[in-house]
């Protein structure tokens, strides 16, 4: 089966909100190639997320996204959007750069199988092993989490995710509850179940996410704890939970924090991620009008993790 291979040509400090913005296309296997982030450079053969899939590609060094689409009715029309959308990330105050992009047909062999020779087992933390559905269980007396990205994001092996996976195992007691808003490929929300947690909501505005989400709450075996519903940031969530984390992007972090007091029970911990350094200082001064102390800083190559907790002292 052939596939369209579209690659979005922008900047560093662009390319998680670029990334975010495909939510709106029914995608597959998005990649992302950043020369800036740490996780790239360390040249990690684990490193599915920042990794050039081409591989005999020399380094651009622009960073690079890319997914694929199974049909597209106008190469033009699709372009004529992206850059749109694009536009949209610039009016945000992001330095998008002169964004290029670029589309070709490719076999499906070519990047299916391909990208899975990079992203091999990893350890976070003290308690957590991550591995590839494809490859084998080790022996380890970590907690494992069994993991196929699909069409989702999150690997584990970003900035974002992998810190927010080392705040869960921090701060996440055993029973509570958690909420994962932007669950993505679920990593988190399993990440929460694995480490303890009594009951985990998953939240994503994307159909192909929240199947792939399910799918892997299934294949870890804790489907009967993490729940993925479909829906926009805080939508249908009711009780309120012990942890919520946010692994999003800066802007709707702090549209979030006038709201997510509402869902987050008192001296609850909320950890704010997907935050580019340039955007941390906004984020702490939405996130300190509505009352919440930032408990931890998380920064880890041009990115930040924020643990926050809301309520008396």
């Amino acid at each position: 089966m052939q596939w369209y291979e579209v690659k979005i040509f922008t900047t560093s400090s662009a390319v998680e909100e670029v990334s975010q913005m495909l939510y709106f296309l029914d995608i597959q296997g998005v990649s992302i190639e950043d020369p800036r982030d740490d996780f790239y450079q360390s040249g990690e053969e684990w490193d599915w997320d920042y990794i050039d899939l081409a591989s005999a590609l020399p380094r651009d060094p622009r960073a690079v996204v890319t997914f694929y689409l199974s049909q597209i009715d106008s190469e033009e029309d699709l372009v004529r959007s992206l850059l749109e959308r694009i536009g949209t990330v610039s009016d945000r105050g992001y330095e998008v750069g002169t964004p290029e992009i670029t589309i070709k047909l490719v076999d499906s062999g070519d990047w299916e199988e391909e990208w899975k020779k990079y992203y091999h087992g990893f350890e976070v933390g003290e308690k957590l092993y991550v591995i590839p559905s494809w490859e084998a269980l080790p022996a380890t007396s970590r907690q494992v989490i069994v993991l196929d990205p699909g069409g989702a994001f999150g690997t584990g092996t970003h900035e974002t995710t992998f810190n927010c996976m080392l705040a869960l195992e921090d701060h996440l007691k055993p029973g509570q509850r958690v909420y994962d808003i932007g669950c993505g490929s679920g990593i988190l929300a399993i990440t929460a179940a694995k480490l303890g947690a009594g009951e985990v909501v998953g939240i994503d505005y994307s159909p192909t996410a929240c199947a792939v989400s399910r799918e892997n709450a299934a294949l870890n075996g804790v489907a009967d704890r993490v729940v993925i519903l479909e829906g926009n940031l805080t939508d249908h969530l009711e009780a309120k939970a012990d942890v919520i984390v946010a692994n999003i992007i800066a802007d709707v972090i702090i549209q979030l924090s006038a709201s997510i007091g509402d869902h987050l029970a008192d001296r609850g911990i909320f950890i704010a991620s997907g935050i580019i350094q340039g955007k941390e200082e906004e984020v702490r001064e939405a996130l300190g009008k509505e009352g919440y102390a930032i408990v931890e800083t998380r920064p880890q190559g041009e990115w930040v993790t924020l643990v926050c907790r809301r309520g008396r002292p």
